[in-house]
């Protein structure tokens, strides 16, 4: 249930927890936990205006003009997550000397505290997207991010387009982190995402790094490593997986990749 003002839809009584970034009210008297109804953009008229356009420059790949764009917006508007990526993301990758802390302070320092309204979010999305390969890095700051702030078929929406090909440009799996992990799997449950889960396979099946690909199962303590932190979680994930035809495909799929490793580990 989605709710206006901070009173509780059940109990009519006000006074709860306000949680601002994941959008929830929960209810001091009767314990009930609703969804806040996302905001639309504040920004004002002339800032909005330069905002837009320098979203047109960066996507049109104008980079330096979108900084300067974003750069006019800042001093309008100092908390919009939108011209501060434009203008670290010039300082990152395009500037002549380079920051390479810039993105760093933008996804895991100011990022997880932005509170998003609608428009703010649908330009994340689209910034994202379009800079997959940057921003594949930051892969759990950002599904994070949807998870707050997301239903489950809009996060299924995003996931679908981003996480699918930032699994396709990885060449190793030092990527796969207990952290991406955990999102991955609670996403599983609540979000229906089969190209998602189908890269996943993938990653077990035919990165370069996979023992299955490289035949390097000799190297025993590679191959567990690989065994232990990659092919299990991904068998957790799948276990999580919501639907439950898709489920019983994905872990039956699973269960060769698995038996392989057990096999070649013995």
């Amino acid at each position: 249930m989605e709710i206006d003002a901070l009173v509780c839809p059940c109990c009519g009584m006000g006074g709860g927890v306000h949680d601002r970034k994941k959008r929830t009210y929960s209810c001091e008297w009767c314990g009930t936990t609703s969804v806040i109804a996302k905001s639309h953009s504040t920004v004002s008229g002339n800032a909005k205006a330069n905002l837009d356009e320098a979203v047109k420059l960066f996507l049109s790949g104008n980079f330096e003009s979108a900084k300067s764009m974003a750069e006019m917006v800042a001093a309008q508007e100092s908390n919009n997550f939108t011209s501060l990526f434009i203008i670290e993301f010039y300082h990152a990758y395009i500037d002549d000397v380079k920051d390479s802390a810039a993105m760093t302070r933008v996804f895991k320092g100011r990022l997880p505290d932005f509170e998003f309204d609608v428009e703010d979010e649908d330009t994340f999305k689209d910034l994202m997207l379009h800079t997959i390969p940057r921003m594949q890095q930051y892969e759990p700051e950002i599904l994070q991010k949807i998870l707050d702030y997301d239903d489950p078929k809009e996060a299924a929406e995003f996931m679908e387009k981003f996480s699918p090909a930032c699994v396709q440009l990885r060449r190793n799996l030092n990527w796969f982190t207990p952290q991406l992990a955990n999102i991955y799997q609670q996403l599983a449950a609540k979000a229906y995402t089969p190209k998602f889960w189908m890269s996943l396979y993938y990653t077990m099946t035919k990165n370069p790094e996979s023992p299955l690909v490289a035949n390097d199962f000799h190297l025993k303590t590679k191959a567990t490593r690989i065994y232990n932190d990659v092919i299990i979680p991904i068998g957790k994930i799948y276990d999580n997986i919501g639907n439950p035809e898709m489920r019983v495909k994905f872990q039956a799929g699973f269960k060769q990749v698995k038996a392989k490793f057990d096999a070649a580990l013995q």
